[in-house]
């Protein structure tokens, strides 16, 4: 979940914005009617507003005007597709029904996302906001005066210890008038179904964003509890919907806690007791990235982006003849200009929470050898798809009908896109097309039912083999399917085109010639 929310004084309506769940963040509008009970929808026109949640949303006293600023989430809504913090101020009309976007701030050295909410003086053209590190756990709220107009803020007051922890933490910033205070209500939901909720009042005046009280009456003290109180309600409120929306995922994240540095050269897990037959934890990186326990629950999504990433990171490296990784390789992958005590803590925070997922898995080993890592499952307890590959690698087109099975689930790690994965992809990719082409060259007169299901795992690894191509079509004209293949090679002839800028030369008839 972790929306944004906006009472509309406009429509006297209730207006949902963004969000997260089921692994994609939100662009959506959805407005609730109190006078009718009734939610719907609202189709928004105007900019393109990127999907996210983390953001900022603050809005005028006649509630037709709301911004939203920052967040994070990435452009196509999908959690495993580019995830990054977002520094755009945004625009949303209440009565237009339009998105617009005004600015983007320049992205700071270190990155941060912002509390739900954000205080506006509209007078004066000027926000404040609550920013956080939302890469770590052990974090602090940072108070920033912005402007409406033009993309420069000021950092203001002392920061406010936050424990953050994705949808079980929030943090709300509240403004009372009578007093021109300040006050921040943090929330974090515990290990046993209780809520921690911390007030903090800055030592920080915005001066006069509110009308003064007379000197010699001072602001009621009952007031400002009231004030604090509402606050509280509908921040547990909104903090409620995500802890259900959490509790309905088939596999709940790890339970956080305050992580010490991790100091120990080598951590060996004891190997796990016998699963039952049909039960198997592992992990299958050709087609989408999933993880299963040794109950065969499917924990996948236990894995944040940069978990996932910080165990591709060190599981690949220590393939055969990698040689592990550096702490200093990791952080310049995960942490790209972050200070070495910084980039420090963020590795041994993650690696903690990364060893509280695998030890669902089994058993495995996690070693630093020559101050570089290795990472290794300890067969058999653990099952993973790439260790079965090189072993059917090593057998040659002996076994290629278990090869063929294997790649049938799709590329390799399918929809994951990092630089250094690159080299990764095209080696598995090589070594794919190489071994299933000399099978196909070999062996001319296999059947073209197993020849389809051969050429399907070259095209995954490179959708324009052209001599992939040929033998689908030709298999396809075997089993008397004329039609498909024709669009098959009709499909090939454009995106060739589309990718190379040329025509390709041999015609349909002459590439089935040999059928």
């Amino acid at each position: 979940m972790a929306f944004q929310s906006l009472f509309s004084a406009y429509d006297s309506s209730v207006y949902i914005i963004g969000g997260y769940g089921d692994f994609r963040y939100k662009n959506e509008v959805h407005r609730y009617t109190p006078s009718r009970h009734q939610w719907e929808q609202v189709a928004m026109t105007g900019d393109t507003f990127t999907p996210r949640y983390l953001a900022a949303l603050g809005h005028n006293e006649a509630g037709d005007t709301a911004y939203i600023l920052g967040g994070y989430g990435s452009t196509t809504g999908d959690q495993l597709l580019n995830p990054h913090n977002l520094y755009d101020l945004v625009l949303f009309d209440v009565k237009r029904r339009t998105f617009r976007s005004i600015y983007r701030l320049k992205e700071p050295e270190e990155q941060f996302a912002f509390a739900g909410n954000m205080i506006l003086n509209t007078a004066q053209q000027e926000y404040y906001a609550l920013t956080f590190a939302n890469d770590r756990m052990n974090s602090s709220l940072q108070l920033i005066r912005g402007s409406l107009k033009e993309p420069v803020y000021t950092a203001m007051a002392t920061p406010v210890p936050f424990d953050f922890y994705d949808i079980r933490s929030a943090a709300r910033l509240f403004y009372t008038p009578e007093n021109d205070e300040l006050t921040v209500v943090t929330l974090f939901s515990l290990k046993n179904n209780t809520t921690q909720v911390r007030i903090h009042t800055l030592l920080f005046s915005p001066y006069g964003l509110g009308a003064q009280a007379p000197a010699d009456r001072p602001a009621p003290l009952y007031l400002v509890r009231i004030m604090i109180a509402i606050g509280v309600v509908i921040a547990l409120f909104l903090l409620a919907l995500g802890i259900a929306a959490l509790n309905r995922r088939k596999a709940t994240a790890p339970a956080p806690v305050a992580p010490p540095p991790v100091t120990a050269t080598t951590i060996i897990i004891p190997a796990a007791a016998p699963v039952a037959a049909g039960h198997h934890s592992g992990v299958l990186l050709f087609g989408h990235f999933t993880v299963t326990d040794k109950d065969g629950n499917d924990i996948t999504r236990a894995f944040s982006p940069l978990l996932k990433e910080l165990f591709l990171l060190l599981y690949l490296h220590s393939l055969p003849g990698r040689g592990g990784i550096s702490s200093e390789e990791i952080n310049e992958v995960l942490w790209p200009g972050r200070s070495v005590k910084d980039a420090k803590n963020n590795r041994s925070v993650n690696l903690v929470k990364l060893k509280n997922i695998l030890d669902k898995t089994g058993a495995y080993t996690l070693a630093k050898d020559n101050e570089r890592w290795i990472f290794r499952f300890e067969e058999p307890a653990v099952q993973t798809d790439l260790d079965h590959y090189y072993q059917l690698l090593q057998e040659g087109s002996g076994n290629i009908s278990a090869l063929t099975a294997l790649l049938k689930r799709g590329p390799f790690l399918q929809g994951t896109e990092y630089p250094w994965l690159d080299k990764f992809k095209a080696d598995i990719a090589s070594h794919n097309i190489e071994l299933l082409g000399h099978f196909l060259e070999e062996n001319p007169d296999a059947a073209p039912a197993f020849v389809l299901e051969v050429c399907d795992c070259m095209l995954h690894a490179d959708s324009l083999h052209e001599e992939a191509v040929r033998h689908k079509c030709r298999a396809l004209v075997a089993l008397r399917q004329h039609a498909a293949a024709r669009h098959l090679y009709a499909s090939f002839l454009k995106e060739y085109k589309s990718t190379y800028g040329a025509t390709y030369e041999v015609e349909y008839a002459e590439a089935i010639a040999h059928c």
